[in-house]
Formats: C-alpha cells, sequence, structure tokens
C-alpha cells in the first residue's frame, strides 16, 4: 500500500510500525526502532512553471537525504528503511509501513495505548496466577512460614525448569483466549474502548486489517508482560535477597518497638488496584498476598502512630529513601512536562505534590515549604549517635519481607541483629530492648523531706525500688532480678556505640522517666519542652519549656529560628559555634527545628518575614513531678491496710509497699 503523508525520515529517526511486515511474527503494530539506513530515492517533486529551474533536479542521494514517503509514484519501487528494533533485531521495511514517532497518527497512539493495557492486565493476571499457583493462595498445609517454604522451594522449582530450557509449567499460563468470556476487559470491543478512549479511531471505524492488527498487538503485549512477570515474581518468592535467606523473622505480625523489620509505603505499590492492606483470610494479620512492593527498608521500629509507624535506619537505607524519594519527584516532573506547561510551573506542581529530600553533608534536609505553603517549613534529621536516621512520620508500615521485589539495607540473622531500642528522651543511648523501663511510683508535691521515688520494671514486673537522689541507688525486690542482671542488660546497652555500666544505665533510665513525667504535667497545661544538643545530637546543653505549645510544623520552625535568635543575643559566643540544634517534643517525637542555611547563605539565619505565628511567652513555674513525701507514702500503705514507721528507710518503705501492694502500675 502507498501512504500519502509529509512524513520525512532521516538515520537516527524514531519510527512507530503501523504494518508489519508479512510472516514476521516478532513484529507487532505499534513496536518502536531506530532508523538506521535508507534504500532508494524519492522522484523529484512537482513544482510549479514559473520556479527556478534548479530547483526542478532531485537532490544528490546521501545518508542524511530527507526521504518523501507521500511523494513515491504508484509503478515506482517504495522507499525502504532499515529499522533496529527497541524490542530486537533489525529488519527493513517500506516507508509507508512506519511513521514518525514523534508525529503519531491517531493509530498509532490507540496501538501503542493497547499495547499498554494488555501489558498492564498481564502483570495483574501474573499475580494472581502466581498466588493461585504457586503462591498464598495455593493449597499450602502447614503453618505460615512453613508454607512459605514450600512456595520458597516451588518458585525455585520453576526457575531452575525455565533455566535449563523445560517452558512445561509456563505454557500453562492464561493466554487471553482463557479469559475471553470470563473478563469483560478482553471482550471487544471493550477492552479496546477502555485502552484507547479518545485517543484512536473509534473500533466500528477500523478496517478488518486494523482490528486483526490491534488483536495481535494486545495478544502478544499480554502474553509477554504475564511470562515477564510470572519469571520476576518467582525470583522474587525465591528470596528478594538474591539468596536463600530465611526472612521468617521479620515477619510484621507481633512486632513491638525495639524490632527489625521491612518498612514500606503504598507508593511502593506495583499495582495499587490489587487489595494490599486486607487480611488473608487465614487470620494471622498479614498485608495481603497479592501486595507487591518494589522497594523495602530494614528498620527499627521507634513507635506507631496516626499515620503508620516511625522507624530508624542505618545510613544506607537512608540514602535508599532520599534515592526513591528524588526519583518519585523526578517521575513526575517528566509526567507533568507532557502535558504542556511551561518549566517553572511543572515544577511548583511537583513541590505540591511531594517535599523535597536531600543531603547536606550527613543530614537529611525535608522541604516542604511549597506543599505546605509555608515558607519555613525545612527541617533536618541529624544522625544519632550510632550513626542511624529517624524517618520521617509520612505512612510507613512493616511489610511482609517476601513481598517486596528489592530490599535496602543490612538484614539481621535470625538470631541477632539491632534488637535495641533508643530511649526517647536520652540522645544517645539505646538499650538491649523495651523491656526494662523506670516508672515514677506516684505524683505528690515537692516537699523538703521528700525524695524522686520511682519503680523499676522489668517486662512489665516490678523489680526494684530507685532513689533518685545525687546518685541513683537501687533496692532490689527479689531474686527474679538482681544486680547480675542489670549489669548484664547495660553491657548490651550502649551509649554512642560505648556499652553503659549499671550506674549510668540507671541514670539514664531516672532521666527518661522524669522527662516523660514532666512533658505529660507540661502537656495538659498546653506547655511543650524545647531543647538543645551539641553537634553530635548526644549531650544535652540546655532545655526550656514553651507556652502555648506550636500546633502546626510551621510555627515549631518559627520557634527553632526565635530560639537562635534569643540564644544569640544572650550568648555572645553562640554565634561561634552554630553546630548545635534545637529540638521540640510534639508529642510523638522529638522535631529537629534548628534554622536551615542553605548553600547560598553567608552565615545568617534565613527568616522568612510574615510568618511569626507562635511568639514565646511567659512561661508559667512548673511543679517539679515524681516525688514521694515519706508521710505520704506510709498514709499511702495505711489506706490498703499496711502499717509502715514513719521513721524508716524512705526507698526501703518504698520496696516493701510495692511488694506487699503491688504498686508499680501506680503512675
Amino acid at each position: 500500500m502507498t501512504t500519502h503523508s509529509a512524513h520525512t525520515y532521516r538515520i537516527n529517526d524514531r519510527v512507530t510500525l503501523i504494518a508489519p511486515p508479512a510472516g514476521d511474527g516478532a513484529l507487532a503494530a505499534g513496536d518502536l526502532g531506530t532508523v538506521a539506513e535508507i534504500h532508494g530515492d524519492p522522484p523529484a517533486p512537482q513544482v510549479a512553471a514559473d520556479q527556478p529551474a534548479a530547483s526542478l533536479e532531485p537532490p544528490a542521494p546521501e545518508a542524511q537525504h530527507p526521504i518523501y514517503a507521500d511523494i513515491v509514484q504508484p509503478g515506482t519501487d517504495p522507499i525502504r528503511l532499515d529499522v533496529i528494533w527497541d524490542r530486537g533485531g533489525r529488519t527493513s521495511v517500506s516507508a509507508d509501513q512506519v511513521e514518525p514517532f514523534v508525529a503519531l497518527g491517531r493509530f498509532t497512539r490507540a496501538t501503542v495505548a493497547v499495547s499498554a493495557a494488555a501489558a498492564r492486565r498481564g502483570q495483574q493476571v501474573a499475580h494472581l496466577w502466581i498466588a493461585e499457583n504457586i503462591g498464598d493462595f495455593a493449597p499450602h498445609p502447614g503453618a505460615r512460614y512453613e508454607r512459605r517454604r514450600h512456595i520458597t522451594r516451588e518458585a525455585r522449582r520453576l526457575l531452575g525448569s525455565i533455566a535449563i530450557g523445560q517452558r512445561s509449567l509456563l505454557d500453562r499460563l492464561p493466554t487471553v483466549g482463557d479469559l475471553t468470556g470470563l473478563d469483560t476487559r478482553v471482550q471487544e470491543p471493550a477492552w479496546y474502548e477502555a485502552a484507547v478512549g479518545d485517543r484512536g479511531p473509534a473500533w466500528r471505524l477500523l478496517t478488518d486489517d486494523r482490528r486483526d492488527a490491534l488483536r495481535h498487538v494486545y495478544s502478544r503485549s499480554f502474553d509477554e508482560a504475564l511470562r515477564d512477570r510470572v519469571i520476576d515474581l518467582c525470583r522474587v518468592l525465591a528470596g528478594p535477597t538474591g539468596d536463600d535467606r530465611d526472612l521468617a523473622h521479620l515477619d510484621p505480625a507481633g512486632l513491638t518497638a525495639g524490632g527489625t523489620a521491612v518498612f514500606s509505603h503504598r507508593w511502593h505499590l506495583l499495582d495499587p488496584d490489587l487489595p494490599h492492606d486486607a487480611p488473608t483470610g487465614d487470620g494471622d494479620g498479614d498485608f495481603g498476598a497479592l501486595a507487591r512492593y518494589a522497594e523495602g527498608y530494614v528498620g527499627v521500629l521507634l513507635e506507631e502512630t496516626v499515620e503508620g509507624t516511625v522507624f530508624d535506619c542505618d545510613r544506607t537505607t537512608a540514602e535508599a529513601i532520599v534515592a526513591s524519594q528524588q526519583a518519585r519527584r523526578a517521575h513526575a516532573r517528566e509526567r507533568i512536562a507532557v502535558t504542556g506547561l511551561d518549566s517553572a510551573a511543572a515544577d511548583d506542581a511537583v513541590e505540591r505534590w511531594a517535599a523535597g529530600m536531600f543531603w547536606d553533608d550527613d543530614v537529611i534536609v525535608i522541604d516542604e515549604r511549597v506543599r505546605s505553603g509555608d515558607y519555613t517549613a525545612v527541617r533536618r534529621i541529624h544522625p544519632d549517635g550510632d550513626g542511624r536516621y529517624r524517618m520521617p512520620d509520612w505512612g510507613w508500615y512493616p511489610v511482609d519481607p517476601y513481598a517486596c521485589d528489592r530490599i535496602h539495607g543490612p538484614l539481621p540473622a535470625p538470631s541477632g541483629g539491632p534488637g535495641w531500642v533508643p530511649l526517647q528522651h536520652v540522645p544517645g543511648v539505646r538499650l538491649a530492648d523495651d523491656r526494662l523501663r523506670a516508672r515514677p511510683l506516684m505524683l505528690a508535691h515537692l516537699r523538703e523531706d521528700s525524695l524522686s521515688v520511682l519503680g523499676l520494671e522489668y517486662a512489665g514486673e516490678p523489680v526494684a525500688v530507685l532513689d533518685a537522689g545525687e546518685e541513683v541507688t537501687v533496692t532490689f525486690l527479689g531474686p527474679d532480678f538482681s544486680e547480675h542482671d542489670l549489669r548484664g542488660y547495660a553491657a548490651e546497652s550502649t551509649f554512642d556505640g560505648t556499652p553503659l555500666t549499671a550506674g549510668q544505665l540507671l541514670q539514664t533510665l531516672v532521666t527518661d522517666a522524669e522527662t516523660a513525667a514532666l512533658i505529660a504535667e507540661m502537656t495538659t497545661r498546653s506547655i511543650t519542652l524545647a531543647r538543645y544538643l551539641d553537634a553530635g545530637g548526644l549531650h544535652l546543653l540546655t532545655s526550656i519549656a514553651v507556652w502555648p505549645a506550636p500546633r502546626t510544623t510551621a510555627a515549631a520552625l518559627n520557634l527553632g529560628r526565635q530560639l537562635t535568635a534569643a540564644a544569640e543575643l544572650n550568648d555572645p559566643d553562640f554565634t561561634d559555634d552554630r553546630t548545635g540544634r534545637w529540638e521540640l517534643w510534639t508529642g510523638t517525637g522529638w522535631l529537629d527545628v534548628t534554622p536551615y542555611l542553605d548553600d547560598t547563605d553567608t552565615g545568617s539565619t534565613s527568616v522568612f518575614t510574615g510568618w511569626l505565628t507562635q511568639p514565646l511567652s511567659e512561661i508559667p513555674p512548673l511543679q517539679a513531678p515524681q516525688t514521694l513525701s515519706r508521710d505520704r507514702l506510709v498514709d499511702l500503705a495505711a489506706d490498703h491496710g499496711v502499717l509502715l514507721p514513719r521513721d524508716g528507710d524512705l526507698p526501703a518503705l518504698a520496696a516493701r509497699i510495692v511488694t506487699v501492694l503491688h504498686l508499680g502500675e501506680i503512675r
């Protein structure tokens, strides 16, 4: 056939195949390729009689000569193009069998859309086929991770069969013909209309040849996507780490603070249309048998919030998270650019869609100024003493590691790995686990004859009483937890990577409990706490009460600038070393509110006027909590029928009343 169009071709031009060569099953309409060679000369174009004679001469044939496909005359040999196809191979085609990729016709756009829709459908069917044949929906007896091991073996068997050329299992994969009549999305013309919409000609207007070409495109794209995704999923089920390590110990079910898990986010779902947060039906709390995540990140659970979970991770994992956020933004920028928005508008749209995230030396900077509508919303995430980063509360959640195509970060061995947890209010300290805690026995008014008395709990049971005077002393309540146990626990806990002594451990537990009690009392009065740490984030230099507590991130960041400015005025030496940082308690964690200095800063903090919404105010005096007087303790015991001497040693009295009345749960 001859196409009458104004398309021109040069070597290295991108073209789209619109009419596959007869007998070539490897090519289909919609395939993309690059022109490698051009064969044949175009005839001289017809021109007006008054045009200069020189223009009537055909141009000399050369490699870079434009080819006019629309002037091929009947009876002449068509211009032929040697095209290197993106899917592989090189074929000679007539110029009227292709069209420029940059000048897509309606049929070509329809072909591309059909191919993309078929590929998406093939990937969805691949997930279902895997789940029903070798995955979580297949009939596997036994406990959850016994089934998982069986799934892993089946996936490896399939991959091994493919490697040696045995394709019997792949031949059982469903085809478009198998789905016809079972799924309206592959019934004509529904599948065509759903894929193309108004981007191409109506199905009723297509010739039989073009309908056949589109059916072939759909079928081939579906089959290829299905087969490729099945192979990919088998590789993943065989182990996302690329080896045969058992990841059962990273099961998200029953995960508690301090436990290591693999975390991901909804934006990493490979197919958001598939169920991803519903139980599998066996009551084990799985996150969905069909859920697949492109990325997962190894981290330690710190806490659960309304938005999701908060975890920390090492530098390598943090780099992967930052890179992923940058890639998401870049991909969004490409999608927005094709809509025709100018560069500035496209950049602004991306900023409104997702926060910027980048590195400033060893600090993660999160820029949410445009997204929040507040041009002060820039925060920094510093590494702690162990070089770990607390990820922002963006709705992360723990997932089955086998559901991730790729896992970033060091995977702990089943019997080891970081099982420690940070103390919330003492920077740089990591405990062996979350079972040992100091709790105030009760809150009472401060009196001259009172001491700060706290209960020491292990796994929720009272094991000792702490006298938090100038030095912390301990009175153990029984043999279940002794000084030997305390020293062993301290040796497994660290400050800035160095094991703690028993005395240091007790002091940090008391400080954490006292700070928590202070914050709890302050919260009832709309007050919060701000603290200033040294450059390493390990040592508390000062802290102040802030009233009223900032209600937004923008107000908190503005408060950080005010705190910095106040420190500069009150301490002349402060301007010589501004490497420390201000942090503010937000109710769930400590937020770094230090003013951000960008690359163009000459030494002064970046202050955006007009956003001062939370000025510092006069702070009302606070009453010291977690104190217990001797008389109050004796009266409390008497109320419960226990008589104690009023002249006894206070820690001993506290130990006795805790033992008899089990008052360790009193707050």
